[in-house]
């Protein structure tokens, strides 16, 4: 299995997808060794949450509710070689744009309820057939709602 470019769309929750927000530490401080992650929680239908299952990628998420699935997609902000050193093509922020593909200004944080579609790359590990890796790539906000100062991640 090759590398897998993926478009999902679905609803944004907790979107910390800029310097500005990105996650520092992670659950049990998984994020630290990074310098941070950027992250973003997604609401997807099942036939979205099908297109990414045959991507190849191993995310399964939570089931809502409603029947959906709540994803967490991922990018470390510093990505490192075997040697420790950080490769600048894997790290950063992932790029975010508008419906029409301008850059986002970072001033607008991405509320929740957005409707956006994430691209992700899905990687197998070339040693370990069991591994697969799910990357965030970039963020397009098709329906901006305004971030509210009260929304807790």
């Amino acid at each position: 299995m090759a590398t897998e470019f993926v478009k999902i769309t679905g609803v944004a929750e907790y979107a910390k997808v800029f310097e500005s927000n990105r996650d520092m530490k992670g659950y049990e401080d998984a994020f630290v060794d990074c310098n941070g992650a950027y992250t973003i929680d997604l609401i997807i239908n099942e036939e979205e949450f099908a297109r990414l299952q045959d991507s190849g990628s191993k995310l399964v998420g939570k089931e809502t509710p409603d029947g959906e699935r709540r994803m967490k997609f991922k990018r470390k902000h510093e990505t490192k070689n075997k040697e420790g050193e950080i490769i600048a093509a894997f790290s950063g922020p992932p790029q975010v744009v508008d419906s029409d593909g301008n850059n986002w200004d970072e001033d607008d944080l991405i509320g929740n309820g957005s409707t956006v579609e994430v691209a992700i790359t899905v990687t197998p590990d070339k040693k370990r057939s069991s591994i697969v890796y799910t990357r965030l790539e970039g963020v397009k906000v098709l329906d901006y709602v305004p971030f509210k100062g009260d929304e807790e991640s």
